[in-house]
């Protein structure tokens, strides 16, 4: 019965259609919002996520699918939305070059002056990136944010960063789930992409459930 089980389980958490409803249940809560329609805040915090170790010198790393938070973050600069980005990112692993200081010279190669921003190092995952980021800002006297993640992150980002005692403005990017109705090819054939899009999502939700029994969200 177990393995059966198992197997309905990976069947049906690796059908697009499956996947596209548990992630849009996510971002469906954060809408993306124009520029011009988002509230002007003290800092943007770009929350990191998207950059891979160096495996080869001379490299600045490997982007991931999230690289929309960066080019984002950048936008809400360049449209006036805040003074100064500060990047939030450490590494999970002992002596690698923290995330925040390799996407320092992306956000500068996107027009950001080097003068606006700022880097917090230390972070290993969301409940840090809080943590330390309220206290940059303290250092700063900024208390309203804007706030730049993935959709399907941003739920318990959110509740995070509020937690630390952060006005949040949510603006969302890296959307993964299409509009509604449109299901694409094949939606009740698994897929490996589609597994691996509902692991993330389901990971979310029990990050979510985690962070509120730890009292961090």
């Amino acid at each position: 019965y177990l393995v059966g089980i198992i197997i309905i389980v990976l069947w049906v958490t690796s059908l697009p259609a499956f996947s596209t409803w548990v992630v849009r249940s996510l971002e469906d809560e954060y809408p993306p919002v124009p520029l011009n329609q988002l509230a002007s805040a003290d800092a943007v915090v770009l929350m990191g996520g998207f950059v891979t170790d160096v495996r080869r010198p001379g490299t600045g790393g490997d982007l991931t699918a999230a690289v929309d938070r960066i080019w984002h973050a950048s936008r809400l600069f360049h449209a006036g939305k805040a003074p100064v980005i500060l990047v939030s990112g450490g590494n999970v692993k002992a002596g690698k070059v923290a995330e925040a200081v390799l996407i320092r010279p992306l956000l500068v190669e996107l027009g950001v002056p080097l003068t606006a921003i700022r880097i917090e190092t230390h972070s290993r995952n969301t409940h840090e990136n809080a943590l330390y980021s309220a206290a940059a800002l303290s250092r700063m006297n900024a208390t309203r944010v804007l706030l730049v993640t993935s959709a399907m992150h941003m739920k318990r980002a959110v509740a995070t960063f509020a937690k630390a005692g952060l006005n949040v403005i949510p603006a969302a990017t890296d959307y993964r789930a299409p509009v509604s109705g449109q299901w694409g090819q094949f939606p009740w054939l698994p897929q490996a992409w589609a597994l691996s899009q509902a692991t993330d999502a389901m990971k979310e939700y029990l990050g979510l459930w985690y962070y509120r029994w730890r009292g961090w969200a």
